[in-house]
């Protein structure tokens, strides 16, 4: 079967007049996660772009890096700091380890959630902060911060493999909307909007498929379901939180479609897009030049797996109509080559490309990519970057007969 992806949005056919980011360029000593987040921010039609890490220098200024779509992404819009004001305790190290954009199943709550974690002077960890940032068009509102764990988790940048932050609408309980933040092997939840009054609660820990990647999945009625994407396994969940399941295992407390199994349990992380069919693709990266699993996740019912073989190790991956022709394709950074594997056909747990792009000059030092409606040209647009050298420009393409750089405007 072909899958057909949902192209236009508002204001697809305008083009975009705005100058190319209102701040001064990322520089070279910041740090960024390897991770792009894409969605409608500021609720205009657009496609935004968020990155997060450290301005300027390592473990100093967390910060939430904001680029509005409707123009070329060059320069941050916005610098939002997700420093932690604790009047008990100076923190004295910061690091953004998730970031996504929140946007709630009826739309009108928009937000970037994080996790956030800091040391004292003296290396002690208090514990991960869950934060968010309400959204009003392009206006940020005040952060908010919700209770520190009392659990330290963190890593060092710009690995990001294993964390989450994410908001998701339920079916009743917190009292409408749950937060989930933690790592690979323990999970956290808490309601949202976020008190420093109502402490988290520990889910539990994961012990037997370490998790690499939680995606909030298309709103089913009024709540949205969760893609637990495991190192050697994928699930999604029926319906809301179940302390009374799963014993000690996070993801075995939530009602569960049947578990597909990858057949290898090599660390991974997930991207998705909804397509026109009403079903949520998802492709998952690898570390090695293994095959790609392409997750086939229908609004009700069990996930179909599908296999995808790439031709080297994949840095970074996307999932998305870039054509233009209402087909699947598979957008690959490898090795600092970009190509697409265009017009995917899903048959017998195989998807096979009908056509391989690729063969540009190298993009040396770029490792991160994002496929969005950015422009709102009628065409989506691939953006790299790189969190070895987040000095180096966003770099824009586009898919026609081939990878060609983005028209300047």
């Amino acid at each position: 079967m072909k899958v057909a992806f949902v192209l236009c949005v508002v204001g697809c056919l305008s083009e975009p007049a705005r100058p190319h980011g209102d701040g001064p360029p990322i520089v070279a000593g910041s740090v960024v996660r390897h991770k792009m987040v894409v969605g409608d921010l500021d609720n205009d039609g657009y496609d935004d772009l968020v990155m997060f890490g450290n301005d300027v220098a390592p473990t100093v200024n967390p910060t939430l890096f904001v680029f509005f779509g409707g123009e070329s992404l060059e320069n941050p819009d916005l610098r939002i700091s997700v420093a932690i004001d604790n009047k008990d305790v100076m923190f004295t190290s910061f690091e953004v380890l998730d970031a996504s954009i929140s946007i709630s199943a009826d739309g009108k709550t928009r937000g970037i959630v994080a996790q956030v974690a800091e040391l004292d002077a003296g290396g002690t960890a208090e514990g991960n902060y869950p934060v968010f940032v309400p959204f009003d068009g392009r206006a940020p509102g005040e952060l908010i911060v919700g209770h520190p764990t009392g659990l330290a988790i963190s890593s060092a940048a710009p690995d990001n493999l294993g964390y989450f932050a994410i908001i998701r609408d339920t079916q009743a309980a917190l009292p409408a909307h749950e937060m989930l933040f933690g790592d690979n092997a323990v999970m956290f939840h808490t309601g949202a909007p976020l008190s420093p009054e109502v402490s988290n609660q520990l889910v539990g820990f994961n012990i037997s498929d370490l998790t690499s990647s939680i995606l909030v999945l298309p709103p089913t009625g009024a709540f949205e379901d969760l893609l637990f994407i495991g190192g050697s396994s994928a699930a999604r969940t029926v319906g809301d939180l179940d302390p009374s399941l799963g014993g000690g295992q996070f993801a075995g407390k939530y009602a569960m479609s049947k578990r597909i199994d990858y057949g290898d349990d090599k660390a991974r992380e997930g991207r998705g897009r909804v397509a026109k069919d009403g079903h949520f693709y998802a492709i998952t990266t690898r570390s090695g030049p293994y095959d790609l699993p392409v997750l086939d996740v229908p609004p009700t019912g069990d996930i179909v797996m599908y296999h995808l073989t790439p031709t080297s190790q994949v840095d970074d991956v996307a999932i998305a109509d870039v054509g233009g022709d209402s087909a699947l394709d598979v957008v690959a950074l490898q090795s600092g080559t970009l190509g697409v594997y265009e017009d995917l056909e899903l048959s017998a747990d195989t998807a096979t490309p009908a056509h391989t792009i690729g063969d540009r000059d190298p993009l040396v030092g770029y490792d991160m990519l994002a496929v969005g409606n950015f422009h709102g040209d009628g065409q989506l647009e691939i953006y790299v970057s790189s969190d070895v050298m987040p000095e180096l420009r966003l770099s824009c393409f586009h898919l026609d007969a081939a990878l060609d750089p983005c028209d300047p405007e």
